[in-house]
């Protein structure tokens, strides 16, 4: 019966495990987007709801119904927490831009050394003062919230769209500043364990260690796995799990080589392989932010199921002036200190100090060393609750405070960049080349993107700002030439390619403006409900792959609106109205004559040769020799001396020699004969199947030309002419769709 029962109590501590763990990390992703829905900071949703799953049974007086247990997993969390913050850092280390770290290279290196000395020292001071701790405590507790959080920033500065070097400042500091922060944690908490002068400089020492391992392994680390990168060691499709391991051994070796390096070690590794502008690096970044976020969903739900609620209200009003002076104090002197001689102005510094929400590295901090201080039996593990509250205090005050007041107080400060008024155009090609020229001589911001290495050579040849990436994978962090793009044009030649464009940014980011060329005659034109708005319908596919290789003397053409006729309205791509660019024309009271405009010349690819309009007919007949008949009955009106029958009987007889069809439904028989002093050239629409032809019923067009027996190469000429003529996809479209000589008329002689 005991062994049972035994049974019974450790199948029960297994049930218990598997629903932490599988309830934190099912209820982590639908809080994260959950909050995605309602367009709030995902930290304030996963603290709110981990703290409820934590607690829910304790609120009601029955623990046992309590539904995450943090403490089930007893070493295991330590476990999870580590490997966990540590993807987190690899991911972070790739998304740092060194373009980025240039434009603001001395304000966030001073902010990653004065920075961190003013808001340790300084809360560590607050701290001492305010709740009456030893001051070495005082200075583990402030050593927690030294980081900022990067999963908290970047959300947050892609909502509010603030200045460049702003951004870059901020995104700069939340990453780098993660594996620092631990660090100083690590070296307090040692010096709390040994509390003697000689006990510290072991401390020091162990820490310079810890530094020395870190960078060594990561730098090590880092250009093996760009090596395994460049060189394709690893397939494509197995490329993310091996970077996902990697980024785990990376950790662990690390760490069993000196323990609490390999955060450090991370850190530096991803910032390697994201130094390097390779493909499959891109992926790899696309992968990791998903993860990510499953990581973070888990950790948070974890980690504020643990919190006791009374400590809270143990805390007490100290705890909410601490709280106060972090954001207002400590903050801004820390901005200050960091940026004395910057060329930063007031309100810039200003809305630094605003901005410094802490995030899941500081939340797993504050865990993992309360649940290391409380078991030492130091004189220092009575207060090892404080670390937590204090810290998640300091989260949850800054990440809702600052979080739904940053854009109020950035517009207040002139720091946000104003309406995003820059245009992405997918697509280097000749077309979207000059739209770009129009867009950036109207004074918009405009970048190229394209995998063509080619069209993106001409592109910068020609002055224009042009990246060679894959739309589809391209990380905007990654391209300060993408800051303030708030436009997209998906300007290939494949329409269901910019289709799925544009679907891609919606996704991205909702707030994009999203327009897409698709050609007129294809399905997905008909699709009216896809992301992004259908522009250009007078470009048609055959005339766009005519443009892009300059096979035809179409234009796009900057002009006054003045110049442009009433009826070339509908010819114009682009013009800018109320500083705004669009992609369309909206007649208005508002506009200027003097309004530059883009406008598509096209020039319809007419008939240059002898062809007279009574020479263009359409005919239910249905024998190849009836047609023949026809058409020279027109001819000898003209030609009188004609021997119609002698002509016929040739062209029937060379009919029967060799076929006179040459493709797209169209045939060409052509002879030389007397009776003529120039080359003429007539056309039938056939509008039915041919019965007795060695031509084929396929027929649908058929163009005659005759030409003296002295004029071979205008005769040639003329055949050329025709060839060019139906190979334009709208000349041939508009004579299959004629059913009558009228119709055919407007497609040859489209002005008369």
């Amino acid at each position: 019966m005991m062994n049972f029962n035994l049974f019974l109590a450790a199948d029960s501590a297994i049930n218990h495990i598997m629903l932490t763990f599988g309830g934190a990390m099912f209820f982590g992703v639908m809080f994260i987007l959950l909050a995605h829905k309602l367009r709030v900071s995902a930290i304030v949703i996963l603290l709110v709801g981990g703290i409820t799953l934590g607690n829910i049974g304790t609120f009601i007086g029955i623990p046992e119904l309590n539904v995450i247990r943090p403490n089930v997993l007893g070493d295991g969390l330590r476990t999870i927490i580590g490997l966990a913050v540590g993807i987190i850092l690899f991911e972070g280390g790739m998304t740092l831009n060194v373009k980025g770290f240039k434009e603001a290279s001395k304000e966030i290196r001073n902010i990653l050394f004065r920075g961190v000395l003013v808001t340790w020292l300084l809360s560590a001071l607050l701290i001492w003062l305010l709740m009456d701790y030893s001051f070495l405590f005082s200075l583990l507790a402030a050593s927690l919230i030294i980081v900022t959080g990067p999963t908290v920033i970047g959300p947050l500065l892609k909502r509010i769209g603030v200045k460049k070097k702003i951004h870059h400042i901020l995104h700069w500091e939340g990453v780098l500043i993660d594996a620092i922060g631990v660090f100083v944690a690590l070296l307090c908490f040692k010096m709390i364990q040994v509390e003697s002068d000689s006990g510290y400089a072991i401390a020091l020492w162990e820490l310079l260690k810890r530094i020395a391992i870190g960078i060594a392994m990561g730098g090590a680390a880092g250009g093996i796995l760009l090596a395994v990168l460049h060189r394709k060691w690893v397939d494509e499709e197995n490329l993310n799990i091996f970077m996902l391991s990697a980024a785990v051994a990376i950790f662990t070796i690390s760490d069993l080589m000196i323990h609490e390096s390999g955060l450090l070690s991370v850190t530096i590794a991803g910032f390697i392989v994201g130094l390097k502008d390779l493909p499959e690096v891109k992926k790899l970044k696309v992968y990791k932010a998903e993860l990510i976020e499953l990581l973070i969903g888990l950790l948070f739900v974890l980690l504020a199921a643990r919190l006791d609620m009374a400590s809270f209200h143990k805390i007490g009003f100290k705890g909410f002036i601490l709280v106060l002076a972090v954001m207002f104090i400590v903050r801004p002197a820390n901005i200050f200190i960091s940026t004395v001689g910057s060329k930063l102005n007031i309100k810039e510094k200003l809305f630094l100090s605003w901005i410094g929400p802490r995030g899941i590295v500081a939340a797993s901090m504050a865990s993992l060393f309360a649940l290391d201080l409380s078991g030492l039996g130091l004189p220092s593990s009575d207060n090892a609750w404080f670390l937590e509250t204090f810290t998640y205090s300091v989260i949850m005050g800054t990440v809702i405070f600052q979080g739904f007041t940053a854009k109020w107080v950035g517009g207040l400060l002139g720091v946000l960049e104003p309406e995003p008024r820059g245009w992405m155009i997918v697509g280097a090609n000749r077309f979207g080349r000059d739209v770009a020229r129009y867009i950036r001589k109207q004074g918009f911001p405009v970048v190229l993107v394209d995998t063509n290495i080619h069209e993106i050579a001409l592109a910068k040849r020609a002055g224009l700002v042009a990246l060679e990436e894959n739309a589809m994978n391209i990380d905007f962090e990654d391209h300060p030439e993408l800051y303030g793009i708030g436009n997209v044009i998906a300007l290939t030649e494949n329409s269901n390619l910019n289709a799925l464009l544009c679907n891609h940014f919606k996704q991205e980011d909702n707030e994009m403006r999203l327009f897409k060329w698709v050609d007129p005659s294809s399905e997905i034109a008909k699709d009216k409900d896809r992301p992004g708005k259908n522009i250009w319908s007078v470009v048609t596919g055959s005339q766009l792959r005519s443009y892009n290789s300059a096979e035809t003397k179409d234009r796009l053409s900057t002009v006054a609106l003045s110049e442009v006729d009433e009826r070339e309205f509908e010819h114009i791509l682009l013009n800018v109205q109320n500083n705004h660019i669009h992609p369309e024309f909206i007649p208005s009271n508002k506009q200027q004559d003097e309004a530059e405009v883009l406008l598509f010349s096209h020039e319809q690819v007419g008939f240059k040769l002898n062809c007279r309009e009574h020479w263009v007919k359409a005919t239910e007949q249905s024998e190849l020799q009836g047609i023949y008949r026809k058409m020279l009955t027109l001819l000898k009106s003209d030609y009188p001396n004609l021997n119609i029958d002698e002509i016929q009987k040739r062209l029937m007889e060379q009919d029967r020699n060799y076929s006179s069809y040459v493709g797209y439904g169209v045939a060409l028989p052509h002879l030389h004969i007397h009776g003529l002093d120039e080359s003429v050239v007539m056309v039938t629409r056939v509008c039915g199947p041919l019965k007795d032809s060695h031509v084929g019923e396929d027929v649908d067009l058929m163009f005659m030309v005759l030409s003296p027996e002295s004029s071979p190469k205008a005769h040639l000429k003329s055949i050329s002419e025709i060839s060019k003529f139906i190979m334009d996809e709208d000349n041939r479209n508009g004579l299959l769709k004629s059913k009558r000589s009228e119709d055919m008329l407007q497609v040859f002689f489209p002005h008369k």
